[in-house]
């Protein structure tokens, strides 16, 4: 029963993240390509809902009532003025590109649900929590919006604040706000992993074919091959997600760069009226999901939009000034920008340390491995080899030119980030001067190149089998078993991350096992009389607030610590001699005491209860190396 709840939970999520955008694609109309369609849905999604939230708060609640309107009223009126205007004019020509290639629907789905079955196979059982610095701060995420039916970007970080305030900073909740739309067929921490993991890698392989297919749209069969390589030992933006950081922002973000990447030059030859919204709309999802996703798409972009402008005003030196002043004047705004105290989703990002510099050939080799997110397997090399063929006969290639100059624009930019060269090697720090956020998006730039390549010595050895007399089929294994072997790698690799990240393989330490999860699950009915459950962010304790909605002190790692929080973990232990313990315990609204002698990390300026009082408690619950009590010394 656990696993057809995890299913079902699945499909929701599925339906939640693409449904929405599906229906405003039908409704806008201009693109019939199903592949651009599943590509685009998410980031349309994720635009709507996100932005309506920011809009509606303090005026309307946010649940799953308020979303079907909004998309009613995004969609209906659209899809009136179209067919009016279809039926004035005839049908709008869509058709840019060959048509799909009969294999690639089932490929697609086949990568997908092989690195799904990698997960599921490695988590051992639904359920189970993410140990990671950042997860309990997306899932306790998602039950505040169900509880508070407030989603805005703009009050999100009121999540972490003892007193339930913003403090008026921004922190991109879009993804947040539809896992809250989903219902709840299972446990929360089902939903929140599948909440990750489908669209992540759903989304990921969708949006690389149609980065290929803008780049190769006369060459079908490169967009199956593109399919199977975005998972041929590749960094994946699941594995951000998964890691001990915990970055499902990021993961997600990285993971909608691809579509967000394609659809500005597929939309070039696309009338005003569509496709100022289409971009507009998807521009803001991926900004809403994690800002630097956007930043990631424009560093991707940036050489092909120089190109383009320097090759329509290269016969007027003013212009080619202005061009070369706007692109400085922007180099340099960006950079102090994330100079200043404070920078879209934290604060401090110029002050954060980051990765360390990495010697010239280490940068290289990750580069040609497709792997630079220090996770999975880095197995890629068949694709780093291929890209660079398939570089150098993708600049022949008008359409495809773009994506060879993306491809080389991603390279140096990665290569500057790791290097030791003052200030140039700060053109991470919108990624908080860490490389390996922006590594998928390298990763993905990769791909296009690699399926030119790749099909080029697939065609090649066809001709060569065909004249030698044998079957077709024989070039096509060859070439099928060379993609499988990294393919199969980064399945492998997607195991170890879950493994590391769910059931503690890599001793890394384990948020909660099976028994306390057990215990977590037994609470809401033997916690009663209301006040809060105290106890370490890095144990089950704050879990119980995105478990079963039960109010907790903190509720992550992120929450700063105010005098009574601090009277309290420096006093604990004198409970029942400490008057001052009790006003403090009072001023928080504590009544339950959380404590696990085995907590997976910890913070010295957050609480760590790992021994019980000696007086003043009486025991609720038990499970695994947690224990939870009700404290009685202040009755």
């Amino acid at each position: 029963m656990e696993w057809l709840g995890a299913i079902a939970a699945a499909v929701l999520v599925l339906l939640a993240y693409w449904g929405p955008g599906l229906a405003l694609l039908w409704a806008w109309g201009g693109i019939s390509s199903w592949i651009v369609r599943w590509a685009v849905a998410p980031l349309l999604t994720l635009g709507l809902f996100g932005a309506a939230t920011i809009v509606l708060d303090g005026w309307v609640p946010w649940h799953l009532g308020t979303a079907l309107v909004v998309l009613a009223l995004a969609t209906l009126p659209a899809a009136l003025v179209r067919r009016l205007r279809s039926s004035a004019h005839g049908p709008d020509p869509r058709r840019t590109a060959s048509p799909a290639p009969r294999l690639l629907a089932p490929v697609v789905a086949g990568v997908v649900l092989l690195q799904l079955l990698a997960v599921a196979i490695a988590v051992g059982r639904p359920g189970r929590l993410l140990t990671a610095y950042d997860a309990i701060f997306h899932l306790n995420g998602i039950e505040h919006i169900r509880q508070t039916s407030s989603a805005s970007s703009f009050r999100f970080t009121a999540l972490y604040s003892l007193t339930d305030t913003t403090d008026g900073s921004f922190y991109g909740a879009a993804w947040h706000a539809v896992a809250a739309l989903v219902p709840r067929v299972t446990d929360a921490s089902t939903i929140a992993t599948a909440a990750l993991v489908v669209p992540a890698l759903l989304a990921w392989t969708t949006g690389i074919v149609f980065v290929t297919r803008t780049a190769l749209p006369a060459r079908p069969s490169t967009w199956t091959w593109a399919a199977l390589l975005s998972t041929a030992g590749l960094g994946l933006p699941l594995y951000l997600g998964l890691s001990q950081q915990g970055l499902v922002a990021n993961a997600m973000g990285a993971a909608l760069v691809p579509a967000l990447v394609a659809l500005v030059p597929a939309t070039t030859t696309m009338q005003a009226r569509r496709r100022v919204p289409l971009l507009a709309t998807a521009t803001i999802g991926v900004g809403l999901c994690h800002p630097n996703a956007v930043l990631g798409a424009a560093v991707v972009l940036a050489p092909w939009a120089v190109y383009s402008v320097v090759v329509v005003v290269r016969r007027s030196r003013a212009q080619l000034a202005a061009v070369a002043a706007l692109t400085l004047g922007a180099s340099a705004a960006l950079l102090a920008m994330t100079r200043t105290d404070s920078y879209v989703n934290v604060s401090g990002v110029a002050a954060t340390e980051g990765d360390a510099p990495l010697p010239t050939w280490v940068a290289l080799i990750q580069v040609v491995s497709g792997n630079g997110t220090y996770e999975g397997t880095a197995a890629g090399f068949v694709v780093g080899a291929a890209a660079i063929v398939g570089c150098i006969l993708g600049r022949r290639l008008p359409r495809a030119r773009w994506a060879v100059l993306a491809c080389a624009g991603a390279v140096t930019w990665y290569l500057l980030a790791t290097s030791r060269i003052p200030l140039l090697r700060d053109v991470d720090l919108a990624w908080y001067g860490e490389g390996h956020r922006f590594a998928p998006v390298l990763a993905a730039t990769l791909v296009p190149p690699a399926a030119l390549a790749v099909d080029a010595v697939w065609r090649r050895l066809v001709l060569l089998v065909a004249r030698s007399g044998r079957p077709r089929a024989v070039a096509t294994g060859a070439v099928l078993l060379l993609v499988a072997v990294p393919v199969g790698q980064t399945a492998l690799g997607t195991a170890q991350v879950v493994g590391q990240a769910f059931r503690d393989s890599d001793g890394r330490g384990l948020l909660a096992d099976d028994a306390e999860l057990a215990m977590m699950h037994r609470l809401p009915t033997e916690i009663t009389g209301g006040g809060a459950v105290y106890g370490s962010p890095f144990s089950g304790a704050s879990h119980l607030y995105g478990l079963a909605g039960l109010p907790v002190v903190p509720r992550s790692w992120h929450t700063p610590s105010g005098p009574a929080s601090r009277y309290v973990a420096e006093h604990l232990a004198d409970l029942g001699h400490d008057p001052g313990l009790c006003r403090a315990l009072d001023t928080l609204g504590v009544r339950f005491l959380y404590v696990d002698s085995q907590p997976w990390n910890s913070r010295h300026e957050q609480p760590d209860v790992r021994v019980a009082p000696s007086a003043g408690v009486r025991l609720v619950d038990r499970g695994g190396a947690a224990a939870v009590y009700v404290i009685t010394a202040c009755d």
